[in-house]
Order: structure tokens, then sequence, then C-alpha cells
């Protein structure tokens, strides 16, 4: 239950923007007592604001309400609070504004006019909302009816279309199997083609074998032939060995062994030379080095004996200037140095002790010094301070009471200026009484209430009347609606005999005639079915053309397929070729020269190896004939003898050089052999694939050309054969295509007899209704006369209304005018008492502050005396601080300059002497001597290297001459083991040529195998023709298939099935639905009959128990709310509140007294509380006791308090 505990107002009416007083309210019941403008109804206004966002009456926005309205801004997030805070309160707004926060104004509502006690009634019930509700769900009820309709038409027309769409697909299926079948058909022809075309690859596998054996056997025995020549060459030119292959072997190896075994050991005294050499290097650079450490040391020792000198000058020197005694002339020792330096740093220390100590004493006096000027500042400073704020405070102190002053003379008020507001006020509560009592006695409410309950009666019959004039409209749009379907029934007459007329000729054409539009369709659907047979049998026959046309193409495409495999083929040899020349020759060249570059590097091979083998020769005779020429000192060709030794010299010289010639020739030789040797093998390699190439570009591919250009004229005479069929078959679709365009037209005609025959129906039970309806007597002349003769009736009686609410309003601004003026009377009076009060305050502010400024004066003048002692104090402390500081640094700056001098002295001899110690320490001297001792060995050391690397270089060309023999032998060897691998290679050819003959004899003949070869690729044709057949007679069934699908993909099939369930679920909804909302309709309104009828018992209960409980007096036994409907069949009720006395009955409103009028208007709010206000804890009643006597009062509380 939602509560209130406590409220703060703050600048609203007679409450301070500045108040801070909470008002706390208590449980179960909050008093508020207060005299006449405290605020009381104020705080009710507050508590309805806060609650509903609502002003009070006259607030006129806010601005009589709140005392700054202009600086209120209602947000949106205002207003949302103002829709949810009655929500969270438990009750609708209408019970906050007319139950629980009522304005003292409007607190007799229960007893106002019927159309305001009406409207406040509604407001509680919520009446207007639900009746509203009421014809809502009325009017879609009938919407709804008439849509069910329209979708039951959509319905059958959408069946129709279903029925139609499944016939096509029925269609569909039966093609689609016929075309499976097929499929299985063609499925297993293909199997037979693939085992065809694994027999045909196998034996086409075969013949390439045989084939490529032939070519095999070619190459190996050229490679034969090559290798024999390879083995004439090297028998003639070689010096052959008698030892076996593995002794030669092993012999080469041996030779290996030893000529890597010489190599190894060139290596080892190459890497000896070279360490010697590094050895020689090392020992020149630490040579170098010892030079520039001896010169830096005997550098050093010249400056060394310099510092010495100039210590001994420097200690004579500090001795005499500070009187540290006498020094010798001569050279001093280390020990008389150290002495005299000794004494230097003493005499420095006690000087530093004597300047310490002197600035610690004056610094202690300075400090006591300032000290002494410090406090006397402070005396100085807090008596000036002090005589300021005196001077300050008496000048503010002046300064308000000249403002006091001027304020005492404008609060100045006269006698005669209080006893005139005193008579305003008195002569304004006069008139207020006079309008107040004028009021009462024009009972204008009692007037109001009598033209308000005149009013209500004719609005009743007015409503009557407009019922009926209702129905009769109704009753003549019924009729429109009826002309609407005639002259919708006849266009639709007119569409079929305008789509007869316009098709008549292609009616006449396709059936003879025009059949009535009854049997349109079953006539023109016999004629398109006769017709599909016949372009089923001319299909038929073009499909076999088709069947032709196929294979035609099929062998056209086998030939072109064939044909483009060998050129492809063609091209892939030629490229390869191309590339692999570009290759070996290095340079760009055509496929056609490759038996003439072949024949080339042959040639060239030939040539060069002859020629190695004769420089091969020579090698081997130039050994002898040099061994010939040393031994027996003659030449070895003519045997002359040689006339000197000089002579024989040059011989055998000259013969050297030529033997290094040769042997640098027969290396080149050897490389050329053994590039070209490369290249003619690699051409050799590719004379197989040229072959191929030739045998494609002249035999094979001009066969498959002739072979394409006949199968090319066949397929062209298919051609025109197929196209003459195809012109008959087009013929007859489009005949076909124009019987399908009068089936849609018979489908529409079809279509608008169906949608005549339903409207045909429709307007003779729409007929039959109105012929019903039509036999009232009143005509709509007669009831709108009525209704006009009411209306203005209703108009006069408004007028009057009007009249008296105006007068009632005059009277009403009149009194609250003269009341506002009284009240400002009033606080007129009140604020010239609050100045009196005022001014009295004012004089005795200014009487204190006088006796201030006289104490202020004394203080200031005793202060002041005081100030000129202490400055005298002052000045003299002072003098005595200036003159201890000028002795102070006299003093201090003769030690100073004393102890720098000495210290400087001091710090130039320690320099010195660092100097000596640094070389004295580092053994510069001994060094020295150490250097000298290295660089004489050093120099012993690079003599012997440059001897070992001499020896080194002998021994290593010697060992160049033995490898360089070997190597000679070893290729000997290297030839005898070559020559008898190419005899093994020549051997082991011819017997591969021999087992590959027998191969081929197994394999059998060629001819044979191409005869086979032939045999399988007829039957391969002939299975190749039956799948062809096959798929022409699919590609019709899927064509028929594919044109099925296109027509169920025309809007008018497009989703029909989701269409035609989506339209009878939405039908059938609609049905329940409809259903549905009758079934709420008559449930809200039995609801809302049942929840007033029980809520009226309910409150008038409550009324019943608190009249009794509450009421004094015998007259009125008690009170009852009447609710009456308003007319039948509406949920509209008006209220009155009755007074019961045993039997009688009489509406209170106009018959009772003031207080009975207030007693009963809060017993009716306390009973709707009680009723409606469950969930909310709050009523605020503003002065309820007002008019009532003390008996009534007493009843009230009791009331309450029970």
């Amino acid at each position: 239950m939602s509560t209130i505990d406590k409220m703060l107002i703050k600048g609203i009416r007679s409450f301070s923007p500045e108040n801070n007083d909470v008002i706390i309210f208590f449980k179960p019941l909050t008093l508020i007592v207060g005299s006449n403008g405290a605020g009381k109804t104020t705080i009710i206004e507050c508590l309805k604001h806060a609650c509903t966002g609502e002003l009070p009456p006259n607030a006129r926005s806010g601005q009589s309400f709140v005392h700054d309205p202009k600086k209120v801004c209602m947000s949106y997030r205002c207003a949302d609070i103002d829709r949810e805070v009655p929500k969270l309160m438990g009750v609708s707004k209408a019970i906050l504004e007319n139950v629980i926060f009522v304005h003292q104004d409007e607190a007799n509502w229960p007893l106002a006019e019927a159309a305001v006690l009406k409207k406040k009634f509604d407001d509680v019930f919520s009446a207007t909302r639900y009746t509203k509700a009421l014809e809502a769900i009325k009017k879609l009820h009938k919407d709804q009816a008439q849509l069910i309709k329209e979708y039951k038409l959509k319905l059958d027309h959408l069946s129709s279309i279903k029925d139609a769409a499944m016939k096509l697909r029925k269609a569909m299926d039966e093609d689609s199997k016929e075309a499976e079948k097929l499929r299985a058909q063609m499925a297993e022809y293909q199997r037979k083609i693939a085992a065809l075309q694994a027999k045909r690859e196998a034996a086409e596998q075969t013949i390439v074998e045989l084939r490529n054996l032939q070519e095999e056997m070619k190459l190996q025995e050229e490679k034969r032939k090559s290798i024999v020549q390879q083995i004439n060459q090297l028998q003639s030119q070689m010096h052959a060995f008698t030892e076996a292959d593995e002794e030669l072997e092993k012999a080469h190896e041996n030779l290996d062994k030893v000529v890597k075994g010489w190599q190894q050991d060139q290596v080892v005294l190459g890497q000896k030379q070279a360490d010697l050499k590094i050895g020689l290097e090392t020992a020149k650079e630490s040579y170098t080095k010892d030079c520039q450490i001896k010169g830096r040391l005997q550098a050093d020792a010249e400056a060394f004996a310099s510092n010495k000198q100039e210590r001994d000058n420097h200690l004579r020197a500090t001795a005499a200037r500070h009187n540290l005694g006498h020094v010798d002339t001569g050279p001093l020792s280390t020990d008389t140095a150290e002495e005299f330096t000794s004494k230097a740093m003493q005499r420095l220390s006690d000087l530093q002790l004597m300047l310490k100590t002197v600035k610690a004493e004056n610094d202690a006096k300075d400090k006591r010094l300032e000290k002494q000027v410090d406090d006397m500042k402070r005396h100085v400073f807090q008596a000036e301070s002090t005589i300021q704020a005196r001077k300050k405070q008496m000048e503010d102190n002046r300064a308000q009471m000249r403002q006091l002053e001027r304020d005492v003379e404008a609060a100045t008020i006269s006698e005669s200026e209080l006893m005139e507001l005193e008579e305003r006020e008195r002569l304004l509560k006069d008139k207020v009484d006079a309008v107040a009592l004028k009021m009462q006695t024009a009972h204008l409410d009692d007037k109001l209430s009598e033209v308000n309950r005149q009013l209500l009666d004719v609005e009743t019959v007015i409503k009557r009347l407009s019922r009926e004039r209702d129905e009769l409209a109704a009753e003549s749009a019924e009729r429109i609606k009826l002309k609407f379907k005639k002259e919708e029934l006849i266009v639709k007459e007119r569409q079929i005999s305008k789509i007869l007329s316009d098709n008549e000729r292609a009616f006449v054409n396709a059936l003879g005639k025009v059949p009535s539009p009854q049997d349109l369709k079953k006539t023109l659907k016999t004629v398109i079915e006769n017709h599909a047979r016949s372009l089923k049998e001319t299909a038929e026959a073009s499909e076999k053309v088709r069947d032709k046309q196929s294979l035609a193409r099929a062998a056209r495409n086998a030939a072109m397929e064939n044909l483009t495999r060998l050129e492809e083929r063609r091209n892939a040899l030629r490229s390869g070729l191309l590339e692999k020349l570009v290759v070996i020759l290095e340079q760009r060249a055509d496929v056609e020269r490759l038996p003439s570059e072949l024949e080339n590097a042959s040639k060239q091979y030939n040539l060069t190896k002859t020629k190695l083998d004769i420089l091969k020769g020579m090698k081997r005779m130039f050994s002898p004939y040099l061994n010939h020429a040393m031994e027996h000192d003659a030449c070895p060709v003519c045997e002359r003898k040689f006339e000197n030794e000089s002579e024989k010299a040059g011989f055998i010289e000259k013969q050297r050089n030529a033997h290094v010639e040769s042997e640098a020739s027969e290396r080149r030789m050897t490389f050329e052999t053994s590039v070209l040797e490369a290249k003619l093998e690699k051409l050799r390699h590719l004379e197989l694939q040229y072959k191929e190439y030739e045998m494609l570009r002249r035999v094979e591919i001009p066969k498959a050309q002739d072979v394409l250009l006949q199968c090319e004229k066949k397929a062209a005479a298919m051609e025109d054969e197929a196209k003459d069929v195809c012109g008959v078959l087009a013929q007859m679709e489009m005949e076909q295509s124009d019987l399908v365009g009068l089936e849609k037209h018979s489908d529409t005609v079809d279509r608008l007899l169906m949608e005549s025959q339903i409207l045909k129906r429709q307007i003779h039970e729409q007929e039959y209704r109105l012929d019903c309806l039509s036999e009232s007597a009143r005509t709509a002349d007669d009831i709108k006369a009525e209704l006009s003769a009411y209306e203005d009736k209703r108009s006069q009686m408004n007028l009057q209304k009007d009249k008296l609410r105006d007068e009632q309003e005059t009277l009403s601004r009149e009194l609250h005018n003269t009341s506002v003026r009284w009240r400002a009377a009033r606080e007129d009076k009140i604020q010239a008492d609050q100045k009196l009060l005022h001014q009295e305050k004012l004089k005795d502010d200014i009487k204190r502050l006088d006796e201030q400024n006289g104490e202020h004066d004394r203080t200031i003048q005793s202060l002041q005396l005081q100030l000129g002692t202490y400055r005298k104090e002052l000045d003299k402390t002072i003098q005595d601080r200036e003159s201890h500081r000028a002795k102070k640094s006299k003093e201090e700056q003769d030690i100073q300059e004393r102890l720098g001098a000495l210290q400087t002295d001091c710090e130039t001899l320690r320099h010195i002497n660092m100097r000596i110690d640094e070389y004295v320490l580092g053994n510069k001297d001994v060094k020295l001597k150490e250097t000298i001792d290295r660089m004489a060995a050093c120099a012993e050391l690079q003599l012997q290297l440059e001897k070992d690397i001499e020896a080194i270089l002998e021994k290593i060309k010697e060992r160049e001459t033995a490898v360089q023999d070997q190597v000679l032998l070893k290729r000997e060897i290297e030839d005898n083991l070559r020559f008898r691998k190419l005899v093994n290679e020549e051997r082991r050819l011819a017997e591969g040529n021999q087992r590959l003959a027998q191969v081929m004899a197994d394999k059998g003949a060629i001819a044979n195998v191409e005869g086979d070869l032939r045999g399988l690729q007829e039957v391969y044709n002939k299975c190749r023709d039956e799948v062809n057949k096959a798929q022409g007679t699919v590609a019709a069934y899927e064509a028929n298939i594919e044109r099925n699908k296109m027509e169920l993909r025309q809007p008018t099939y497009k989703d029909i099935d989701a269409r035609c369930r989506v339209q009878f679920i939405q039908l059938k909804a609609t049905e329940k639905a409809n259903k549905d909302l009758d079934k709420y309709y008559n449930a809200l309104d039995k609801a809302l009959m049942r929840f007033h009828t029980m809520k009226m018992e309910e409150i008038n209960k409550i009324i019943k128990e608190l009249w009794q409980q509450t009421y004094r007096g015998q007259d009125i036994d008690f009170l009852e709310i009447r609710s009456d409907s308003e007319g039948a069949g509406t949920r509209s009720y008006s209220y009155r509140v009755v007074m019961r006395s045993g039997d009688a009955e009489l509406d209170m409103r106009g018959r009772c007294s003031a207080g009975q009028k207030v007693l009963a208007s809060l017993i009716i709010r306390l009973a709707l509380a009680e009723t409606f206000c469950l969930n909310c804890g709050i009523l605020a009643l503003d002065e309820p006791t007002t008019n009532l006597d003390r008996a009534n009062a007493e009843g009230l509380a009791a009331a309450l308090l029970r």
C-alpha cells in the first residue's frame, strides 16, 4: 500500500523559497491546524501537484501558484513521471484528482450538476474507455465478416489453379520416369563403350609398344655403332696395357693415393711457409712497437729529471713565503722533500681550524642581535596592525550608523496612515460578505441543475432518433451495394461477350464454330488433346531425324577431336624439340634442322677426337725421345751429335717447352671433346621424337583431315533434313500455342461465369433481406424533422445554460477579485505594523555602534604611546648589529687570504710530487733497458725465419714436378679402362637387341593387332549411335519438363500450394477470430455491467453506513447514488445523489442545506476511497468540518476514528 511520509515545500504560495521545515505525516491520521492563510490548502495542492502534475483551479499556468513560474520548465521526463506516479501509487489519475486530493473549491462535486457528476463517475469507472472498446470490437466483427466472404471466393479460385498445377506436375513426373529409363539404357551402353574403349586402348597401346620397340632397337643399334667407332679410335691412339682390369684399377687407386699424399705434403709445406711468414711479420711488428716504446720511455726519463728540479725550486719558495724554515740550495733528497711538504700541510690545517673558530663565534653573536631586531619589529608591527584595525572598525561602524539612520527615516509611518489602512480593510471585508450573500440568494446552482436535467432528457431523445436515422442510412447503403453488384454482374457478362467476339475468328479456326460460354472450355479441351497427339507424332519423327543428326554430329566431333589430338601431339613434339634444340645449340633453330645438326655434331666430334688421339700419341713418344737425346747426346730423328753442351741444353729446353704446350693443347682438346660428345648424345636422344613428329606431319594429320571433311558433308545433309522437319513441327507448335492462348481465354470465361453466378446469388439474397427491412412505417424525412426540432430545443436550452453559467461566473469573479483586494489590504496593514517594530530596532543598533566607536578611540591612543618606545629600541639594536658584521667580515677576510695562498702552494707541490711518484712507481728505467734487449732478439729471429722460408719453397717445387709425372700415368690407365668399358657396353647392346626382337615376336605382328583394332572400332561406333539416339529422346523429355516448369513458374502457378494453404489458413483463422470477437464482445459487455452494478452496490452500502454513523439529524435516513442507463443497448449511465426518508426519495441537489451538502460530499468521497483505494492509504480532507455543526463534526470524527 502506498503512503506519504513527509514533504518539503519551497517557493509556493505562502511558503518561502528558503523554507527548510519538513512536514511529517503521521499514521493513521495527521491533523494540520492553522489560521486562515497559513497554507493548509496549499499543502493539499502541493500533494496533488506532486502526484498528478495538475495545478490548482484558477492557477493561470502556475503564475499564482509558484513564486516565479518563468523559471519552471516542464520536460518530457516530468511528463513521464506524471504518468508513472499514479501507477506506482496503485490508483488511477481520476481517483487521485476526484477522491484523494480534491481542492476546497471542488470539494462538493458529488452534488454538482448532472453533466459534471457523469463525467466524474465515468472517469472513476473508466467507462468511456470500455464503451469505445465495445464499439471498436463490434465494428471489427462486421469488417471481418465481409473479409471472410472475400477469402472464400479467393480460395475457390486458387483451388482451381492448384488442380491445373497438379496436372502439370503429374505430366512432369511421367516424363521424368521415361527419361530415367532411357538414362539407365544409356548407362548400360556407356559401360559397354567403356569396355570397348579399354580394349581399343589396349590394342593401341600394343601398337605403340611395338613401334617403340622398333625405335628402341634402331636407337640401340646406332648407339652400338657409335661405341664401335669410339673403340676403334681409342685402340689406334692409346698404349695398351696387358694387366687385368682389377690391377689397373688398383694401380689407378694407388696413383690417386700417392698424388693425394704428395698434394697433402704440398699443403703442409704451404701451411708451414704461411706460418713462417706470419712469424716473420709478427717479429717485424714487435720490433716496430719496441722502437715506439723505447722513444716514450726515454722522454719520460727526461721529464722525471725536470720535475725533480721544479719540485726543489718550489719548496724553497714556499718555505720562504710562509716561514717554514731553511732549505738547502743543492738537489734535495726524497725524505727532505717529504718533510717540508708535511710542514706546509700542517700549517694549512692550522689556518683552516682558526678560520672555522672565528666564523662560529661571529655567527653566534650575529644571531643574537638578529633575534633582538626581529622581536622589536614584531612589537612595532602588532601595535600598528591593532591601530589600523581599530580605525577601520570605527569607519565601518560610522558607515553602518549612516545607513541605519537612512533606514529609520524610510521606515517612518504616521498614525493617520495606520488608521487609513484599517478602514480600507474593514470596507473590503463588508463588500466580500455582500457579494457572497448575493450569490447564495440567487440559487444559480439549482437553476443550472434543472436545465441540465432537461438537457439530458433531450439528449436521450436525440440519440434514439439518431440511431433510427443511422439504421435507415445503413439500409440505403445496402441498396447502394446492391446496385453496385448488379452493375458488376452486367460488366462481367459484357466481358464474356467481348472475349468471345474478340477471339471469334480464332475459335472458328480452331473449333469450326463459336460454342456457348458454358461448353467452351470442354470443347476446346478436346481439340487441344487431339492436336497434342498429332504434335507428339510429329515430334517423334523430328526426334528420329535429330538422332541421325546427332550421330552425324558425333562422328564429326570424333573426327575433329582426333584431328585436334594429333595436332596437339604434333605441336607438343615441335615445342619440346624447339626448346631442347635451343638448349643444346644455344641459339634459335627450326625443327627441320635436327638431322643436319646431328650430322654436323657427329663430324665435329670425330674430328676433335682424332686430334686428341694424335696429341696423346705425341705425348707417349716424348719421354723416350727426350731420354734418347740425353743418353746419346744426339738428335733422335737424324742421329746428329750435339756440338757442345749448350746446344744440347737448348735442344732439351725447346723440347720441354713443346711438351708443356702439347699438354695444354691436350687439356683443351679433352674438354672440347667431352662437350661435343655430350651435345651429340643429346641430339641422338631427340632423333626418335623427330621421327614421330615427321610421321604425324606427313601421314596421320592429312589422313584425319580427309575423314573430318567427309563427316562434315554428311552432317550438312542431315542439317537440311532436320530443318524441313523442324519447320513442320514449329508450325504445329504455333497452332498449339494458339490453342493454349484460347485455353487461357476459356479459363477467363469460365471464371467470369462462376463469378457471375456468385453475384446473382448474392443479389437475390440481398434483395430478399432489403424487402424484409422496408416494412417500417417511418420515413427518413419524418425522423429528420423530429430530430431537427429536438436539436433546436437543445440549442435553446444550451443558450439558457450558458447564460446562467455566465451569471454564476460573473458573481464568482467579482467575489474572487474582492477577496483578493481584501487580502491585499490586510497584508498592507500587517506590513505597516512590522515597519514600526523594525524602526525601534534600528534606533537601538545606532546607539550600540556609537558606544563601540568610543571604546576603539581610547585603545588607539594607548597603542600610539607604546609604538614610539618600540621604534627607538629597534634603531639602537640595528646599529649594534651592523657594526659587528663589519668587524667580523674584515677578520675573516685576512685569515682567508693567508689560507688561500698556502693552499695554492700546497696544491702545486702535490701535482709535482704525483708526476715524480708516477715515474718511480712505474719502474720506467727498468722497462727502458728491457725494451732495448727485446729489440736485439727480434732482429736475430727475423734473419732465421727468412732462411727457413727459402728452404720450404725449394721442397714445394720438387713435389709439383713429381705430381705432374704421376698425373700423366694416371691418364693412360684411365684410357685403357674406358676402352675396356666401351667393349663391354657394345656387347651388352648387341644382346639387348636380340632380346627386343624376341619380345616383338611374342607380341605379334603389327598388322594383326591393327585388324583387331578396326573390329573393336566398328562395335564401338554402333554403341555410340545408340547412346546418341537415347540422348536425343531424353532431351525431348527434358524439354517437355522444362516447358512445364516454365508454365509452373508463371505468376498464376507460382507458390500455388503455399498460397492456397495460406488462403485456407487465413480463412479459418479469420472465422475463428470473428467467433472469438463475438465471445469477447459479450463477455466484456457482461463484465462491465456486472462490475458497475457490483461497485455501485458496494459504494451505496458504504455511504449508507457512514451516513447513519455520522449524521445526527432525523430528516434523512440515508443517502444513495442512482446510476440510470441512458438508453437500451448502451453502456452509458447518468448519475444523481438521492436522499431517502422512509419510503420517500428525493434528489439531494438543490434540496439540502450547506452542512448536509458538505457532509454528503465527504461521505461519498470516503466511500469511493474505501472502494477504489485498496492499494493507496492516502486521503486528504481540506477543512472537512466547514458548515458542520458540533454534533455532525463529532460524528464525522467518530466515523474517521473507526
